[in-house]
């Protein structure tokens, strides 16, 4: 299938944003269970991070398999619905907006059961803490923000369009993914692998649908180690945030007004990554 194109991205109000990102957050924890209960448990969880599909429009899980072959899970933003797959062929979906947690848990076992796997074997004990949101205690999921479900989905399209470049581009860079704890999709471009965290060097490139520090989308991209403040070079696009980490950030809210959306946004990209790496020179 031939790559769609850059989405065009118009602006959402904050509060139906906020209220659509939330909502996803938790749904998305459902679609990335899946992998998890049916493979090994890992210290880095990476079994439970998600692609982006641009043929389902879809945050895709990991394959599992049975003897009937590879099935995954998959989070379509815009309608907000999870697909069930078998050998990339849609086999089953569940409508999520209008039912409870438990209500959406109960149609995936009986998905996971019909499919040969052992339904008692799905949970979503996750090994991280996110927000406690009204939906994992037994509120309805609902679709009264459904312009900013698509808005969000244009983001993550659009985003994995831009990262899977910045993934050609740069040597050492990791695959892109979407991991649910954050519910941000990124790659890493490693420059010095230690083969410990905290003492190796990396830039890492993403998106996020928004969070405490922004109430709305926004790329970044992010160095470790952090440098001091005074070190860190001249954007032409974006501006640099200090506070909690460090990195360059370009909001939806400027690139939404630019009649050239995703060369504004490349460009970002590409400038920050250049400017962190003769840094680390």
């Amino acid at each position: 299938m031939t790559e769609r194109g850059w989405q065009s991205l118009v602006a959402s109000d904050h509060l139906s944003l906020t209220d659509a990102r939330e909502q996803l957050h938790q749904a998305v924890q459902l679609v990335a269970a899946v992998a998890r209960s049916y493979h090994p448990e890992v210290a880095d969880d990476h079994f439970a991070n998600l692609g982006w599909s641009s043929e389902f429009q879809a945050l895709i899980s990991q394959p599992i398999e049975s003897e009937g072959g590879n099935y995954q899970a998959a989070l379509q933003l815009d309608v907000f619905k999870i697909l069930f797959i078998r050998e990339n062929t849609e086999i089953g979906s569940i409508n999520i907006a209008g039912k409870t947690q438990d209500a959406i848990i109960g149609e995936l076992k009986s998905l996971l059961s019909d499919a040969g796997f052992e339904k008692e074997s799905f949970g979503i004990n996750l090994p991280y803490e996110i927000p406690e949101y009204s939906t994992a205690k037994g509120a309805t999921f609902t679709s009264s923000a459904g312009a900013a479900f698509r808005e969000l989905s244009s983001f993550f399209h659009n985003s994995n369009l831009l990262l899977q470049k910045v993934e050609v581009e740069n040597d050492n860079s990791s695959p892109v993914r979407c991991w649910p704890h954050h519910f941000d999709i990124a790659t890493l471009i490693t420059l010095k692998d230690t083969g410990d965290p905290e003492t190796s060097s990396s830039i890492g490139v993403g998106l996020s649908p928004g969070d405490g520090s922004y109430n709305e989308p926004y790329f970044y991209v992010t160095p470790w180690p952090y440098p001091e403040k005074g070190q860190l070079p001249e954007l032409s696009q974006g501006h640099w945030h200090t506070e909690g980490f460090v990195a360059a950030i370009l909001k939806s809210s400027d690139i939404i007004i630019s009649d050239e959306q995703e060369q504004i946004t490349k460009d970002f990209l590409r400038e920050s990554v250049l400017r962190l790496k003769e840094m680390s020179l």
